[in-house]
């Protein structure tokens, strides 16, 4: 009887400390809520409100929606004729994704130095895990390890992979010809991404 009654008193003691465990956790939960809306009301008082589709859900936004989906190029083309070319698209937690589609604000965004765009905290923090490499630093840092890289992709570098691309090119040709005459239809459908994955 002793040994039973311990095991109840443990259990009421567990649930005890559980039930204060969440009722701990949801005012720091709607504390956590608040202070991302805050946030996010902020920084789109600072930027131009872009054209985009409708968020579902506030702490989603649509990545549902795009999780399932094979191929979201097909969707971002559909918001590039309905929105124009530079839209945004709610992310999560009612923070926006700024999807560019026109060539030359992707070339200017990617020819900038990393002290006019630099990327969020999130990914930030994220990059960081991999140390302080190309892709994780910003400022000087950035334009220090790309000067170091520079050689490897100068013109003269890239010179002597030509016959290499040619090559791989020249394959993948071979590849497609293939699958047009072996096709019964007038016509043949060829995911270019992933081709260009395996021949990389």
């Amino acid at each position: 009887m002793d040994a039973l009654t311990k095991r109840i008193e443990s259990i009421e003691c567990y649930l005890g400390w559980r039930t204060g465990t969440l009722q701990a956790m949801i005012p720091l939960s709607v504390a956590a809520v608040i202070f991302s809306r805050l946030l996010v009301s902020s920084r789109k008082r600072r930027t131009t409100r872009l054209k985009g589709p409708q968020s579902k859900s506030y702490i989603f936004g649509l990545s549902r929606e795009f999780f399932d989906l094979p191929d979201i190029g097909i969707v971002y083309e559909e918001f590039e004729k309905i929105y124009g070319p530079i839209f945004a698209v709610p992310a999560t937690m009612g923070s926006n994704a700024v999807v560019l589609c026109d060539p030359k604000a992707i070339a200017h965004f990617f020819s900038k130095d990393t002290f006019t765009y630099q990327e969020p905290a999130g990914i930030r923090g994220t990059l960081a895990l991999f140390g302080p490499n190309l892709l994780g630093v910003e400022g000087e840092t950035h334009k220090r390890q790309r000067r170091a890289l520079s050689y490897a992709f100068s013109n003269a570098a890239i010179r002597k992979l030509t016959p290499v691309f040619y090559d791989s090119a020249y394959t993948l040709k071979e590849i497609w010809d293939s699958s047009f005459r072996s096709s019964l239809k007038d016509s043949v459908v060829i995911e270019v991404q992933e081709c260009m994955n395996h021949i990389s």
